[in-house]
């Protein structure tokens, strides 16, 4: 996911001093609708950088009003117009069977409960994404990542109507080579599987940026990392991606593609008969390594999932993780997103096949609870870095990177617009861990570097 440089820091001044490097070669699909692969970070997995959001200080005190004043109220995005989802939900109707002397219509069948019931374990909206880390580190992209106060001030981190916006400087001129501030957060406590639903209405986009939303353990790659949305630059297609230790048989298997798909023995807990996913393979082996860290990936192949052409709809995104395999769904807000999402009742047997589909092969080489531990949720916008770097040439952009930073009218749609992000866990089931201090249910924090 975030690779080298934009997603772990180097030397962090604040909270943590975390020890895990980031994966830096996202994996390049077939057909080349992504940017090309960024090099090798310069430190390695047996030599990581002391940073990263895996190891967690203690958990900050909450505050809903932490004295600064918000901005203006930045431009709304219309998340209701046009686009279409990734999986939309199945709709049922009743069927009917004639005969010579009447028609009967078969009877609405009685809805039966999910075969697991998801229970609200975390969650934030509005002011509780400030309960997070904050961090100030720097790291090889051109951003210093701002603290809770600094950020806050400055007006890059904010609620307007309910909507956090975590956002990158667009308004101060800089010389070349100077980094532009920006804002990354991770959470205080750290998750050993569940239903992780982030609901966005824009996320940052344009030429230099390097926005993601993704999970990571300790001592990377051995905890695993999973990078739920991620790209750069003007890139039009998400990717989804993991990343396992380089001694994990983890593989992303291409059979399974959509038509495998049995929707009558589906279910959320057994990969058996519903591995089946919609995107596109990329990279097959998730195993990372310092001169292989493209990890096991799947593109998005509709616009809407990522960018601008995700920001002219909104989008809620949602990640099943259990023993058996990492699922990611996307519903973009205009075509539908599934009724139980909204209701606070979520039933992925209800959902159809996701974008990316990771399972467990039938020899259970590889467990995903094992393979994955202890993940700390980070949402950050790097510039530049080990990626959006060397892929900005070829992604059309104008210049070079280092010289787009200097202007900040080029930043203004680089902001993150959050509805909520929610972690529910199959009820009697506790998985999360406070990694210092008490984590509050309801609040969750975010912090790390990119």
């Amino acid at each position: 996911m975030d690779h080298s440089g934009s997603k772990y820091s180097s030397n962090p001044s604040q909270g943590a001093n975390p020890s895990q490097n980031p994966s830096p070669n996202p994996p390049t699909p077939p057909s080349a609708p992504s940017p090309p692969n960024p090099p090798n970070p310069p430190n390695s997995p047996s030599n990581p950088p002391p940073a990263g959001p895996g190891n967690t200080p203690p958990t900050p005190t909450t505050s809903t009003n932490p004295g600064a004043t918000a901005p203006p109220t930045p431009s709304t995005t219309n998340s209701n117009n046009g686009g279409t989802s990734a999986s939309a939900p199945a709709t049922t109707s009743p069927s009917s069977v004639s005969s010579s002397s009447s028609t009967t219509v078969a009877p609405t069948p009685t809805p039966t409960a999910p075969a697991v019931t998801y229970v609200v374990q975390d969650s934030w909206k509005g002011d509780d994404f400030f309960g997070s880390r904050f961090y100030s580190d720097p790291t090889n992209g051109f951003v210093n990542y701002q603290n809770k106060d600094d950020a806050m001030s400055k007006g890059l981190a904010y609620t307007a109507n309910g909507t956090t916006v975590l956002k990158v400087d667009d308004f101060t001129q800089l010389s070349s080579g100077q980094n532009r501030d920006s804002v990354r957060i991770g959470t205080t406590k750290t998750y050993n599987e569940g239903l992780f639903i982030l609901d966005i209405d824009a996320m940052p986009t344009g030429c230099a940026v390097w926005p993601a939303y993704w999970m990571v353990g300790p001592n990377w790659p051995n905890s695993g990392e999973i990078d739920i949305i991620e790209g750069v630059n003007s890139q039009p297609n998400n990717q989804y991606t993991l990343h396992t230790s380089g001694s994990s048989k983890c593989k992303l298997d291409t059979s399974n593609a959509a038509f495998k798909y049995n929707r009558a023995t589906s279910n959320q807990t057994d990969f058996t008969n519903s591995n089946a996913f919609t995107g596109n393979p990329m990279g097959t082996t998730c195993a990372s390594a310092p001169d292989a860290n493209s990890g096991c990936g799947v593109s998005d192949p509709d616009t809407a999932s990522f960018g601008a052409g995700l920001n002219a709809v909104g989008a809620v995104f949602a990640t099943l993780w259990t023993p058996a395999g990492i699922r990611m769904w996307r519903f973009s807000h205009a075509a539908g997103v599934p009724a139980d999402i909204t209701a606070g009742q979520p039933d992925p047997t209800t959902w159809g096949p996701p974008v990316a589909g990771f399972s467990n092969p039938a020899d259970g080489s590889c467990d995903y609870t094992t393979e994955f531990k202890d993940q700390t949720i980070v949402i950050n916008t790097s510039l530049c870095g080990d990626w959006a770097g060397p892929a900005y040439a070829g992604s059309g952009c104008p210049g070079t990177c280092q010289d787009r930073i200097a202007d900040p009218n080029n930043f203004s749609d680089a902001a993150w617009k959050i509805r909520s992000l929610i972690v529910y866990n199959a009820a009697a089931s506790a998985t999360s861990t406070p990694t210092g201090g008490s984590g509050h249910k309801g609040h969750k924090g975010h912090g790390g570097q990119r």
